[in-house]
């Protein structure tokens, strides 16, 4: 949509009662925003060939409820998925309701039973392998790239600092710092760099969506300046989902289309952490839950991508206030 690299023209097949029938998971957070609240999709998750995976969600849709008391609820969605490094989106329509309600973890999200059609290849488009711990806790594999001097260090420190710098990487974050993680196993291009909000040339092009006719804009937008030789080890850790921080968003209202949001940046997932704090792993990868030492925001960014100033918001987000407040459930949605 807002870049040549994550252009939604390439969308694939949508699977409504379509494909092969999947029992999977979601992640879901309730957030809100001035006249507007919002079931948010964190991830997805589904058990094939006897192996949890995970979904990232690149774009969803509205939200549809149908509350028939107090406590009991149905509700579906439609959420593209892609496969890690692909521009390549399927449309699934996940489908849940309050029977299904599993947990609710400490960042006040809820995780749900769910199910969706989808292709008999579905694992094609997964960003990777996950684990689920006894009760219910959801661990993603991803990766941590450095160079190949900081590998042991870091092996050996068994923990992982906190980078001071924002999603942007151009200006240091006033009241946090960040580990940041991938679901990229290799980062070999430019395009890879872009992936991850940086770029050889220190800059990635954006265009906004235009929501009155009006002719989009080009946002031309400095980044963090990397070259790929300075990424060419990677350590895998397994995260728990519940200290990663609320990805932002992008909410694009197409003249003459229906409205949909869009992730931005993911293949990026930060942990967000108290300054001076770092973030300690076990002998298995395993990074451990603190939550004295974690940053958790009450908001996610909402970047209205009909103008130059939303479409920047997401890479500058202590100083928007195109925000959802999240709103931390307890047993119910």
């Amino acid at each position: 949509m807002l870049s040549d690299l994550f252009s939604i023209s390439e969308a694939g097949q949508s699977y409504d009662e379509t494909g092969a029938l999947y029992e999977g998971r979601v992640l879901l957070r309730l957030v809100h925003a001035d006249g507007l609240s919002v079931v948010m999709p964190h991830f997805l998750f589904a058990e094939i060939d006897n192996q949890w995976v995970f979904f990232q969600p690149a774009f969803f849709g509205s939200n549809s409820f149908i509350k028939l008391d107090e406590d009991e609820f149905y509700g579906c969605f439609s959420l593209d998925v892609r496969a890690t490094k692909s521009n390549y989106a399927i449309r699934l329509i996940i489908k849940f309701n309050s029977a299904g309600y599993i947990r609710t973890d400490a960042s006040g999200a809820q995780l749900y039973d769910c199910s969706f059609y989808g292709p008999v290849d579905l694992i094609k488009n997964s960003g990777g392998l996950c684990d689920f711990t006894p009760d219910n806790q959801a661990l993603i594999r991803v990766q941590h790239f450095t160079t190949e001097d900081t590998i042991n260090k870091i092996l050996n420190s068994a923990h992982l600092r906190g980078s001071p710098w924002n999603l942007q990487g151009v200006r240091e974050v006033n009241n946090a710092t960040f580990c940041y993680f991938t679901s990229l196993k290799s980062i070999t291009s430019s395009n890879d760099l872009q992936r991850i909000a940086m770029s050889p040339t220190e800059q990635i092009n954006f265009m906004t969506t235009s929501s009155n006719g009006e002719p989009e804009q080009i946002l031309r937008m400095k980044v963090y300046r990397e070259i790929t030789t300075n990424r060419t080890h990677a350590l895998t850790f397994k995260v728990p989902i519940s200290i990663i921080t609320p990805q932002p968003v992008w909410f694009h209202r197409p003249f003459s289309d229906f409205a949909y949001y869009e992730i931005v940046c993911p293949e990026v997932f930060r942990v967000g952490l108290i300054q001076g704090e770092n973030l300690s792993f076990n002998e298995h990868r395993i990074i451990d839950v603190d939550e004295d030492i974690l940053w958790r925001p009450s908001f996610v960014v909402l970047g209205d991508a009909s103008n130059l100033e939303g479409v920047r918001a997401p890479f500058d987000e202590e100083n928007t206030h195109q925000v959802f407040h999240i709103e931390n459930l307890s047993d119910g949605m």
